[in-house]
């Protein structure tokens, strides 16, 4: 089962038909969380170069992707007595971001957990 990190309503499908964003497994968050280092591929997409900076929310990586695109990668902290409110807290700021299109703004390109 899955959930829209949105709406919190649950259900089967990988996209919220609502929203229009990726759902999220329930149980996501009691899965381990592998450390991410320099020289990993996420997804056999994205492979990690260095680390940009961190802060409460998470770590922001400069990564390329296979055609070698620069590109960042935020990855969100999550912690087990927080988990959805943190996700839901992400996927406003991602979905926030990209609807603005200016030069001092990042573009987002793909998001989701």
């Amino acid at each position: 089962m899955r959930y829209c990190p949105v709406c919190d309503n649950q259900m089967e499908a990988e996209v919220c038909a609502t929203h229009s964003v990726p759902t999220v497994s329930v149980d996501a968050f009691e899965q381990a969380h592998v450390p991410i280092e320099v020289g990993d591929w996420i997804d056999d997409r994205y492979l990690v170069k260095r680390v940009l900076g961190s802060g409460s929310m998470g770590t922001v990586f400069e990564v390329s992707d296979r055609r070698e695109v620069r590109l960042a990668l935020k990855v969100i902290k999550l912690r087990e007595d927080a988990g959805r409110q943190i996700v839901k807290r992400f996927y406003r700021e991602a979905i926030a971001a990209s609807r603005l299109q200016h030069s001092g703004i990042v573009e987002i390109h793909r998001f989701g957990v």
